[in-house]
């Protein structure tokens, strides 16, 4: 089982190499105020041209759903929690 994690451990690794590339290199649209993915990342389930930011009716990215679908055990463990929820900050002050 600790091989496995080690697995897991360094697959998150690749994916969160992935994901800080895929928001850095996009192509912001200032007139249509959304950020489109430059290439395709396939690890990611993100193809060329997807609107991956907009400012309305854009279903958001989210980490931790590229995370189960690649069945990594415990995903929550590896990212931080959604701002909705309450992020880090509320479970630190309780």
């Amino acid at each position: 089982m600790t091989v496995d994690v080690k697995n897991q451990k360094a697959m998150v690794e690749e994916l969160k190499v992935e994901w800080k590339r895929l928001w850095l290199e996009r192509v912001d649209d200032k007139v249509r105020a959304e950020g489109i993915a430059v290439k395709d990342y396939s690890s990611l389930f993100v193809d060329k041209g997807l609107v991956i930011h907009a400012t309305r009716d854009c279903k958001p990215l989210v980490f931790k759903e590229i995370l189960d679908k690649h069945k990594i055990l415990n995903s929550e463990r590896y990212v931080s929690p959604l701002p909705e929820v309450g992020g880090w900050r509320k479970v630190c002050k309780n």
